[in-house]
């Protein structure tokens, strides 16, 4: 029997009503504290202030966290309606009424039957660098790279893994928050190799689940996140080693790449990190490719980033670069690929990336690309620090630390804003399972069905 949503969500929906109310009667009662103390303060001499308002303020904690009980209380009638044999495991072919089946395979069936709710709309703000670094010379220069999009891993320490995230946008992060990546273990006083540092990530205070609080909550403490070249899967994807000359390691060319011609090896001057980069000289003819395959087959299902940086001689008026995987039967969508036209070629160095989900079946011949478009005679591109990395996800959102020119340096710190505009069943599963269901602008469930 196919589930009927009309009734699972109009029964759902009264459920989250009063999950909701009890939220603003919460924020009502505290704006009475705030009265009765107002109150108090205006009407009583200072010398007996402390002993009227002697317990107030436990007595009010304590009122809030009975509004948290009832919430968490409450939310449990929603969690039986969702084990009904009858209306829902059966429809789900399930055997066990445990949350962690039941909700991925309710998933599952609302994308099979073309059902939705009201989408939450996550913002990731732009990033902030260093702010709590000295200024000094050794204060790394690279930044933090943030993606909305999902993929098959939990998407947080609070969060379930989904299959059917693999590239969803995320709904899940808190309602507003500041989160700070700050280098917490670096090559100048810790363990770690350049490259390899790691971040701790924190947001604003985080409240217990169920806390009433809902917009004033942030992320807490999320998680320890490594820097893009901790982990990366490609072979002398900095271009420092050149055992050939003219001939980078590990990189496969094509034949329009003759070393000492079109393609050398850049020193210093030519480099973005290290003493070598990779430099092509266009020919007016040719397309030129370097090729590689990661060193470990990637995971069907992980999204993982991609960033590499760039710089070209100006005047360059033909010639387009496009970085992409390629592979049989793998297609790069838009935003899963680097494209510049030869106009935008930035004339300094310029970090690029694009986060990539691989398909279930990974191709066997996948490979990385990076293509340069027949080219102006005579002038320079040049490629450094190219790196594919796994996303590690934390708060609901993917988190890249990737180096600049100089490493990171332990307190290296970025923030980034983030905002969520919620949907109101969005909200409630997000609070209570750690989860999201999949969504429209144009819900086929109205958000009225909890009103």
């Amino acid at each position: 029997m196919a589930i009927n949503y009309t009734q699972l969500f109009t029964s759902l929906g009264k459920i989250v009503k009063q999950y909701n109310d009890f939220s603003t009667q919460a924020a009502a009662m505290v704006a009475g504290r705030n009265a009765i103390l107002a109150a108090l303060q205006a009407e009583t001499p200072p010398g007996s202030q402390a002993l009227t308002q002697e317990g107030l303020a436990t007595a009010f904690e304590g009122y809030r966290d009975g509004y948290r009980s009832s919430r968490e209380s409450v939310s449990g009638w929603a969690t039986k309606r969702l084990q009904d044999r009858a209306t829902i495991l059966n429809s789900l072919g399930l055997s066990t009424n445990q949350m962690a089946a039941v909700l991925p395979y309710l998933f599952a069936q609302m994308v099979i039957d073309s059902q939705t709710i009201n989408r939450s709309t996550v913002t990731l703000g732009a990033m902030s660098a260093n702010l709590n670094t000295p200024l000094n010379a050794q204060a790394g220069n690279g930044t933090v790279l943030t993606t909305r999009r999902l993929d098959t891993s939990a998407p947080g320490s609070d969060f379930m893994p989904i299959r059917n995230y693999v590239g969803v946008s995320t709904e899940l992060t808190v309602v507003s928050d500041l989160v700070t990546a700050t280098c917490s273990a670096d090559s100048f006083t810790g363990s770690q190799p350049e490259g390899g540092e790691t971040f701790t990530v924190q947001g604003n205070s985080a409240y217990q689940r169920h806390d009433p609080r809902v917009s004033e909550t942030g992320s807490g403490s999320l998680s320890t996140v490594p820097a893009a070249h901790a982990s990366t899967l490609l072979n002398n994807g900095d271009f420092e080693n050149w055992t050939v000359p003219d001939t980078p390691d590990g990189w496969e060319l094509s034949a329009s790449l003759i070393p000492g011609t079109t393609i050398y090896q850049g020193g210093e001057v030519d480099a973005y990190h290290g003493l070598s980069g990779c430099s092509l000289k266009g020919d007016n003819t040719n397309s030129m490719i370097l090729r590689q395959s990661p060193t470990q087959p990637l995971t069907g299902g992980k999204m993982y980033c991609i960033s590499i940086h760039i710089k070209a001689d100006p005047a360059i008026v033909s010639g387009t670069v496009t970085i992409q995987f390629t592979g049989t039967g793998y297609v790069a969508v838009g935003q899963e690929k680097i494209t510049i036209s030869s106009g935008a070629l930035p004339t300094a160095w310029t970090l690029y990336n694009f986060f990539a989900v691989m398909p279930t079946k990974v191709p066997d011949d996948l490979a990385l690309v990076l293509l340069w478009g027949s080219a102006t005679a005579g002038k320079f591109l040049h490629y450094d620090d190219v790196c594919i990395t796994p996303v590690t996800y934390a708060g609901g959102m993917g988190i890249v630390p990737v180096r600049g020119s100089l490493p990171f340096i332990r307190n290296d710190s970025y923030r980034w804003s983030v905002a969520n505009a919620e949907g109101v069943f969005q909200s409630f599963f997000r609070q209570v399972y750690g989860m999201q269901l999949p969504s429209s602008a144009t819900p086929s469930i109205a958000d009225t069905l909890a009103g």
